[in-house]
């Protein structure tokens, strides 16, 4: 494996993952990812991520009830693991206009996933749900905002018509721009 194959091979593995098997997710693999968390960069440090990980599958289905839309979408029923990320808003520097708190979750999230994806491991991030009754059934409090939701588990081979069509999504997102339609060097445009 050459430097190229060797750099972008896990950001090229990983995808929006809507179809789990039912095996369990080990505690130790939990434990890696969350290691990877903990090492994401945050602006002075501040560390504004805290998650909530759903293993019990009561407890999961629970959660799932107040997500505030129609909880039959297979894919986070199926998946063992549901991940909440929260924000710490109180831990935010705001920077020309910009509340980094949620950059810094972001990047956190995003060490989530792509430890995760090297682990064997599937996750979608999603942004969907309803924060108030979700934070209440949870018992978050209002200093932390709930940013993200993934569900964690192994990729399913199974045909089902939703992993059809998001194969068809996942076909099309897998075209990206060429590198100068958005790098540029020295000053904007090309």
């Amino acid at each position: 494996m050459n430097d190229k194959e060797r750099t972008l091979d896990i950001f090229m593995k990983r995808k929006s993952i809507r179809s789990y098997s039912d095996e369990p997710v080990e505690k130790e693999k939990i434990d890696i990812i969350m290691e990877a968390v903990r090492w994401s960069p945050s602006a002075q440090n501040k560390q504004p991520w805290e998650f909530i990980i759903v293993t019990d599958p009561g407890k999961k289905q629970e959660t799932l009830k107040h997500l505030g839309f129609n909880t039959n979408i297979s894919f986070l029923k199926d998946a063992p693991v549901l991940v909440i990320g929260l924000a710490d808003k109180r831990k935010n520097i705001r920077l020309n206009g910009i509340d980094l708190y949620l950059i810094d979750f972001a990047i956190a999230m995003e060490h989530l996933v792509l430890a995760a994806a090297s682990l064997g491991l599937g996750t979608c991030w999603m942004a969907w749900f309803s924060e108030k009754p979700l934070a209440k059934y949870l018992g978050i409090p209002g200093h932390l905002k709930i940013v993200a939701i993934t569900p964690l588990g192994y990729p399913s081979d199974k045909n089902s018509l939703l992993g059809f069509i998001s194969s068809k999504i996942v076909a099309r997102s897998s075209n990206r721009k060429e590198i100068p339609d958005f790098v540029f060097f020295n000053k904007y445009g090309k």
